[in-house]
């Protein structure tokens, strides 16, 4: 990981377009395949003004997961932050344990060290929360056979 470069580049070329208001949610998934422990427990972070967005995932997660939510109003050091900087709404979906993955930002990150059930807990979270933003029937997204 080269900084925040990719996430600085699009919000550069959103402003430059003028199309910053178009944006009604950005999410970031980081690590969402790891998990230190037996405990499923994901971090959604974001800023104050955007604090509703964590209800909305924990919600999600509380109809459609295992996940234990933790949750953070002080967003730092990923490419949600660019985002909230400018002013559009913007959450971060992370392992809460990252920061004692051994592997991380390492050539020794492979797909070997992804634990599924946290990748597919978190990706189920964010496809349902997703879904409500966009004012979709949750349910319907899980049908044939994805039911909780």
């Amino acid at each position: 990981e080269q900084g925040l470069r990719g996430s600085q580049h699009q919000v550069a070329d959103l402003q430059n377009a003028g199309e910053t208001g178009q944006v009604l949610s950005m999410l970031n998934m980081d690590m969402i395949g790891y998990s230190g422990d037996a405990d499923l427990d994901c971090l959604l972070e974001t800023n104050p003004p955007y604090a509703d967005l964590l209800d909305v995932y924990a919600d999600a997660a509380a109809r459609y997961t295992t996940l234990r939510i933790v949750t953070s109003l002080n967003a730092f050091g990923s490419d949600h932050v660019p985002f909230l900087n400018a002013g559009m709404p913007a959450l971060l979906t992370i392992e809460n344990d990252w920061d004692s993955y051994p592997d991380y930002h390492r050539g020794t990150d492979v797909a070997a060290n992804v634990d599924l059930q946290m990748g597919f807990q978190t990706l189920r979270m964010n496809v349902a929360a997703l879904a409500g933003l966009m004012g979709l029937d949750e349910p319907a997204v899980f049908a044939d056979g994805f039911e909780p």
